[in-house]
């Protein structure tokens, strides 16, 4: 079996052949009373226990993990965690890290310290590690992902792929399905701005705060029932200047880079969990199916290769 996990800053989807699975990345040190023994909601690391996914809302509330996260302990929490739930000991797993983060020596260090981890389940045994893992950029399993759809034809265009995550756009090219390692590039400007965006509206309205699981059910469907009332928001002129104010100018400032690199553009793909979210307020740009899940079944697609 070969598996993709895309850990984000916001959630953490895994693809296999048999599991599609997506869970917060949230994660806490410590255990919840009475959750020794029932099997499903901690990872020991070197000893450590922590509280990871749905369950580490009790401890830590709807707290997103921090931009330092990978690499951490509480990063192989999540991991361990991830491959746990798999229920089985993959041949391959492969995992994206941002642009920004993807050298060797930070690769390095990261599957090093996986196969070093004293990493646990919750009934104490080890967490079976991959024969092989592999680590390659973020934003690249939406285009695998996309040709894999039966898209075999973007390998001969040059594509540029917009990754929205939680804190940041990861942005990549690539150039008749070659990687441009050079063409990697992050920004600041991810869906955890729009959420603020609309947890600040809310509160302006009806006076009082909301989380960001909250604010997303909000995105999705422009209501959410609070003490047995529901509540609306409408969030279109919300959407359109994100769009305008963080995609359309990261779009710009991209289009010039690549330019710079003297390269030129057939397609843009859109990818990553807050691109279902902007669905009817872009053009041009295609958004690939299940974007949420796209570079997790991506990474699954390029694992099949390995």
């Amino acid at each position: 079996m070969v598996v993709g996990i895309d850990i984000g800053y916001g959630y953490t989807k895994i693809y296999s052949d048999s599991v599609k699975i997506v869970f917060p990345t949230l994660v806490s040190r410590g255990v919840l009373t009475g959750d020794f023994g029932n099997g499903n909601t901690f990872i020991t690391v070197n000893n450590v226990p922590y509280t990871v996914g749905e369950r580490a809302k009790a401890l830590m509330g709807n707290f997103k993990v921090t931009k330092d996260f990978v690499g951490s302990p509480s990063y192989y929490a999540v991991l361990g965690y991830a491959l746990y739930l798999l229920k089985e000991k993959p041949s391959v797993a492969v995992l994206g890290l941002p642009p920004s983060f993807y050298d060797k020596q930070t690769i390095q260090n990261l599957i090093l310290n996986l196969y070093s981890y004293d990493i646990r389940d919750p009934r104490g045994f080890t967490v079976p590690m991959p024969q092989k893992i592999e680590y390659i950029p973020q934003g690249t399993g939406i285009y695998y992902s996309h040709v894999s759809n039966g898209n075999a034809d973007y390998q001969k265009k040059n594509v540029v792929i917009i990754d929205i995550g939680y804190y940041t756009m990861d942005t990549t090219l690539f150039r008749s399905g070659e990687y441009i390692s050079e063409a990697g590039r992050s920004y600041p400007a991810g869906i955890c701005l729009l959420i603020d965006k609309i947890k600040s509206a809310y509160s302006k309205k009806y006076g009082s705060f909301i989380s960001d699981s909250a604010a997303e059910r909000l995105l999705k469907s422009r209501e959410l029932t609070h003490f047995g009332v529901t509540h609306t928001l409408n969030t279109t002129e919300i959407i359109e200047g994100f769009v305008t104010d963080q995609l359309v100018n990261i779009i710009k400032d991209y289009a010039l880079f690549v330019k710079g690199l003297q390269e030129t553009v057939d397609h843009v793909l859109l990818g990553g969990g807050g691109a279902a979210y902007l669905a009817n307020y872009i053009r041009n740009i295609t958004i690939v199916d299940e974007p949420q899940l796209a570079n997790a079944k991506g990474f699954y697609e390029y694992a099949k290769r390995i």
